[in-house]
This record gives structure tokens, sequence and C-alpha cells, in this order.
């Protein structure tokens, strides 16, 4: 997997990741294990080098939000998109969570629509305004007025998916796997 990775980032050529492409085939995506396998590779090793290549995988998971895929390697792919991040992937991640149904609005956290800094963002979305940058200032409004919510700080979430959250998405992702392969 780790050949697939290096060769795809020193050529860019999509076709490297052929085995990888969403593949329905009736309710199910053909190509979904090979593709949580290299979702779970990258995630041992990656930087801002691999950036296109997460988001691609992220366009391939999106697309099998429609028959149900597991969430747990888009999640895995969202936080690779956050810990990497520049001001402008906050659509990105804005999308993730809001762009696909209920399961991702509850999968994905919440920090990761406050972006590197949550005030940050907000001027940032200030600066660049959009209708999707109003949607994204009306979301962090609104998890604003949550008074008793507590919310990490961008260093606080990332040691808690690192030491935390991507043990409890390995171990959900290692149960559904078991399910569904019988």
């Amino acid at each position: 997997m780790r050949d697939i990775i290096n060769t795809y980032i020193k050529t860019e050529d999509s076709a490297v990741l052929k085995k990888f492409k969403y593949q329905k085939n009736n309710q199910w995506d053909d190509t979904y294990w090979d593709r949580s396998e290299l979702i779970f590779e990258l995630y041992n090793d990656f930087d801002s080098t691999h950036k296109a290549l997460i988001k691609w995988l992220i366009n391939e998971e999106m697309k099998g939000i429609e028959i149900e895929l597991p969430t747990e390697t888009l999640q895995v792919c969202a936080y690779m998109i956050y810990k990497i991040m520049d001001m402008s992937d906050i659509y990105d991640l804005f999308n993730i969570k809001f762009g696909a149904g209920t399961d991702l609005q509850c999968a994905i956290d919440t920090e990761l629509i406050f972006g590197l800094d949550k005030e940050r963002t907000k001027k940032y979305l200030k600066e660049n305004p959009s209708e999707e940058s109003n949607e994204i200032l009306d979301c962090i409004k609104h998890y604003e007025s949550f008074k008793t919510a507590v919310y990490r700080s961008r260093e606080e979430y990332i040691t808690y998916f690192e030491t935390r959250r991507i043990n409890m998405l390995k171990t959900d992702f290692e149960d559904v796997k078991d399910y569904l392969k019988k």
C-alpha cells in the first residue's frame, strides 16, 4: 500500500488509484475494503504532501454514503485533512460533516468545523463572503449557543484523536468488517 501512496505522490497519476475508485455493485462498493486499507495505511504516516490523495479518498468515500458504507474511514480522512489543513479546507470539512446525511453529521466531531482556530475561522469566513461561508458561520454560531458545551482546542483535539479516537474508530471498523464479511 505504501508503494501505491508514494507512486501517487510522485506522479499524481490517478490511474494508480484505479483499484480504490468507488465501484457500486448492487448495495455495496466493491473497492471499499481495499480503499479502507489504503486509508489506514496513509493515516500511519501522512503530511501536507498527501492532501490531494486524502481529498481524492474523501470524494470516493462520500460516493458510498448513498449505500451506507461504514463511516469510520471517512472520519479518518476528515481528521487527516483537519490536521494538515489550511484555512480554505474548512469548506471541505463542513461538506464532509453536513453534505452527506445524518450519519456523518453525528459521526464527524464538531471541533473540525472550528478549523485551525474558531475565531480565526470566523474572521476568514467573514473576509471571504459566500453562501457557504455564511452557512459555516451560522453553524459555528449555533454551536456557540450551547453555553454548557465544552469543545477541545485544536491541540487538545489532535491529542484526543491520536491517543483515543483513532483506537475507537479502528475497533469499530474491525467489528463492522467482521459483521459485513460474514
